[in-house]
């Protein structure tokens, strides 16, 4: 399966469950950080929770929720350290310290509470 990106420059394919993107990057000599950006949209279930779990070492993190149900709850929690946000109140949250292969981010849907009556 075979994507192009939005400004139409880069390609990208999915093979055996694996993202290949045709970018040039640093050598890995010149020690310089590379900026990923990963944007997912999606309908899921509430109440419910989704996982985002490390694969390798992760620094710099920025969770940005740009838009969501009117009647959802979103949660964030970071794991193994068990802090936890309520993005839906915040909209942002950058997370100071770097997560390792293994942690991971649950982001926990739930129906918003009523107000007024």
């Amino acid at each position: 399966m075979t994507w192009k990106s939005r400004d139409e420059k880069v390609e990208m394919s999915v093979e055996n469950g694996r993202l290949k993107l045709g970018v040039d990057l640093p050598a890995a000599g010149d020690n310089r950080e590379v900026p990923l950006l990963v944007e997912r949209r999606e309908v899921r279930s509430c109440p419910g929770s989704y996982y985002l779990i490390m694969t390798e070492l992760t620094d710099g993190l920025r969770i940005v929720l740009r838009e969501g149900a009117q009647d959802v709850n979103v949660e964030v929690t970071f794991r193994p350290s068990e802090r936890s946000v309520n993005l839906t109140e915040r909209r942002v949250e950058i997370i100071d310290e770097p997560l390792l292969p293994g942690h991971c981010v649950e982001f926990k849907l739930t129906p918003a509470k009523a107000t007024g009556i």
